[in-house]
């Protein structure tokens, strides 16, 4: 019922016109129904919650919160009692993680432009396999790459050659799918396998 001055400058309003107020009178409308279900689920289970959501300031735009919500006493009435409030900002934080996610794909992009102009100059297969096992190994960090080839059954696959950090051994060879377990129907279903 009684909010801090953090608070009242994080919604825009003054303290006094806070005091007493309901906080989902601030949450955005799409998020309201979440923001009412977390209540109703804190109510149950009476003990601490905390969750991600957006709130919309007065005079300004919305914002994403997390907001912590712990019970004032043990008993939980059938109002849902008194509870404390904690709104976190976390503007900086998700401005944060999106100039990481942009920088992700901007070097993301930037080598698969330098990829494709490197294999723009390579006619030779090998010199091709060679050059793109490296090239990924390197940016996904890996130890090991290779570019394997499944024969026309479906039931052997051939790795010619393979790019290596040198303490590893290499995948060169002849192996039988069925040897790497079950998820290896999903390349025979044509679908790509990430391990």
């Amino acid at each position: 019922r009684m909010a801090s001055r953090a608070a009242s400058a994080l919604l825009g309003v003054e303290p006094r016109f806070v005091n007493g107020k309901p906080l989902a009178l601030y949450i955005v409308p799409e998020q309201s129904i979440h923001f009412r279900a977390q209540l109703l689920r804190m109510k149950n289970v009476g003990a601490p919650m905390r969750w991600e959501t957006r709130v919309l300031p007065r005079h300004a735009s919305e914002i994403d919160v997390m907001i912590s919500v712990v019970p004032a006493s043990s008993q939980i009435n059938e109002d849902g009692g008194e509870l404390l409030w904690q709104i976190q900002d976390l503007t900086e934080v998700k401005q944060r993680e999106r100039d990481a996610q942009l920088h992700q794909i901007g070097v993301r992009n930037a080598f698969l432009l330098d990829f494709s102009d490197q294999l723009r100059l390579l006619t030779e297969p090998r010199a091709i396999l060679a050059f793109a096992a490296k090239s990924v190994a390197k940016q996904l960090g890996a130890d090991v790459a290779g570019y394997a080839e499944m024969d026309e059954t479906g039931e052997f696959f051939t790795i010619e050659d393979d790019w290596k950090q040198k303490r590893m051994p290499s995948l060169a060879g002849r192996y039988r799918l069925d040897d790497f377990g079950a998820a290896c129907n999903e390349l025979r279903a044509g679908q790509t396998l990430i391990i």
